[in-house]
């Protein structure tokens, strides 16, 4: 369970506020799409989460553990269990499929036996089988977006966060990709919280769809009908 009560946000720089005591509950394993207009505050609401930003007001708790209060982070990023998909995937051209879906594995030490089985197995689950060597400049927007989640998955992420990851694919493409991403949460049973522009999109991925605008929820969409 992720809690957001009462959280405020603004940046140290600004006095405009970006969140306005956003109150928000995703249960584990729920697929929850937050939509909305350029600068309603979705992504920040996905940053607090990560832990990259601390909420000015208000506090974030992970199972009722608090991660995070008042300006204060008291869980950093790397041990709070989650993965994110950007907007611009982040991946890193200088190395391959293989080596970029075997970070996350590395950084925690995992035997390279292990590393090589479980990147085989996240790639044959997102369809890239024997893309191991292949270069990302040489990849497809969909390939390159299924690398993406394949790294974010290997590492078995209680919570996966994506800022919009299918904005740039076209609209085949993006139905594609959108029905792989509930097939693997089902099947990994992980929480999702998804950010997305894209009407149809929200409907497709999300159990429940948050409407923000300026700041605040202001509809919640519950039990959606796939």
């Amino acid at each position: 369970m992720i809690s957001i009560e009462d959280v405020y946000f603004n940046h140290l720089d600004e006095s405009k506020e970006i969140l306005k005591g956003l109150n928000l509950q995703i249960k584990s394993a729920q697929r929850v799409v937050i939509i909305g207009a350029s600068g309603s505050g979705k992504t920040t609401i996905l940053r607090l989460i990560a832990g990259f930003i601390a909420p000015t007001k208000g506090l974030i708790k992970f199972d009722e553990v608090i991660i995070a209060k008042d300006a204060k982070s008291y869980l950093p990023p790397y041990k709070r269990g989650i993965s994110m998909v950007f907007q611009d995937l982040a991946l890193w051209p200088h190395m391959n499929v293989e080596e970029n879906v075997a970070f996350g594995l590395k950084m925690k030490n995992i035997p390279k036996n292990q590393i090589n089985e479980d990147v085989k197995r996240y790639l044959s689950m997102v369809d890239l089988q024997n893309y191991n060597y292949k270069r990302i400049e040489n990849l497809s927007g969909g390939e390159q977006q299924r690398v993406a989640l394949a790294r974010a998955l290997i590492v078995k992420p209680k919570i996966v966060l994506m800022d919009e990851p299918l904005s740039s694919l076209d609209e085949d493409l993006n139905k594609q990709l959108r029905r792989k991403i509930v097939s693997l949460q089902k099947k990994l049973g992980f929480s999702l919280l998804y950010v997305t522009h894209n009407k149809e999109e929200a409907k497709e991925i999300g159990e429940r769809i948050i409407v923000m605008k300026d700041g605040v929820i202001r509809e919640k969409v519950e039990n959606v009908r796939l």
